[in-house]
């Protein structure tokens, strides 16, 4: 009798396993990092940390405006400004050269992660004037002012000529940090 007890209590805790597990969102995870790697061109797996990526998907295509920030138009430093509030609720300096020198440590190029910051001289002088989000393979959203937000690719020659230097947001010492784990403990 007590052989059946122990059986019965062993089956129901199983059963009670089973009824929580759900692969909907296992498959909508899948599908959703799918396109957001299409989207941006970049190669994703299951321990990059998808809201990042979602949401830079979500702004490609806002148009380009001297001083704006938000979607119906930003500028490189309006972008880079409201990504951050969005996705890790820091407020960031307005200013391209102020994100760098107020929000960031340097970064070598080799050594960037998703979530820094590249910062480029575009204009006459070797002022910081151009900011983006890195985004990994190399390849970083921005808001250019000819084609608004858009993923460019540091190897392409007019980067590679007008590149500053990366920046780290200063609460980060390390971005890898950023795994579905960590933001799922951080904010649940």
């Amino acid at each position: 009798m007590r052989k059946h007890i122990q059986i019965l209590i062993a089956s129901l805790f199983v059963l009670s396993l089973t009824g929580c597990y759900s692969s909907k969102p296992l498959v909508s995870s899948i599908q959703d990092r799918e396109k957001a790697a299409m989207q941006l061109g970049i190669s994703l797996n299951k321990k990059d940390y998808l809201p990042f990526f979602i949401t830079a998907t979500q702004w490609l295509g806002v148009p380009y405006r001297s001083g704006g920030s938000s979607k119906k138009g930003v500028d490189c430093s309006g972008f880079v400004f409201c990504f951050y509030q969005d996705v890790f609720n820091i407020t960031l300096s307005r200013s391209s050269k102020d994100m760098y020198s107020d929000n960031c440590s340097t970064i070598r190029k080799n050594k960037l992660e998703p979530g820094d910051l590249v910062f480029f001289s575009t204009g006459r002088g070797r002022k910081i004037n151009h900011v983006g989000v890195y985004l990994k393979d190399d390849k970083f959203i921005h808001a250019s002012s000819t084609k608004g937000v858009i993923v460019s690719d540091l190897n392409d020659p007019y980067y590679k000529d007008t590149w500053k230097k990366g920046g780290r947001v200063s609460p980060f010492q390390s971005h890898s940090q950023f795994t579905s784990e960590y933001f799922t403990k951080l904010f649940i």
